[in-house]
């Protein structure tokens, strides 16, 4: 799906009022930013300022709480207790311990 849609130039993306409500639901927190679309031609979507911000002088721009970032170390923790994802994780072998951009 992903591939197909970035080949038709196509956004990938859910209305920002239903983010906006996800990210309040799940804890996330944004000081000075927004996620929205980019008004450079071409540039998508992302988090964009929402304000003047002063270097140096700001605190966090974004506060994500720890059990909604998705790390290795927290794939390897659930898979503990989840007798599926280990399996899926050693059927990977060392292919899933890779990043790709």
């Amino acid at each position: 799906m992903y591939r197909s849609a970035r080949s038709r130039r196509q956004n990938l993306s859910i209305p920002e009022p239903v983010f906006q409500t996800w990210c309040r639901v799940n804890g996330i927190a944004f000081n000075g930013v927004k996620v929205g679309a980019s008004h450079i031609e071409g540039g998508g979507e992302g988090v964009l300022a929402d304000r003047d911000l002063v270097g140096g002088d700001e605190g966090p721009l974004m506060m994500v709480p720890r059990d909604m970032i998705l790390s290795r170390e927290r794939v390897e923790l659930q898979a503990k207790s989840d007798k599926w994802l280990r399996e899926v994780l050693g059927a990977c072998s060392d292919f899933r311990r890779v990043s790709y951009v």
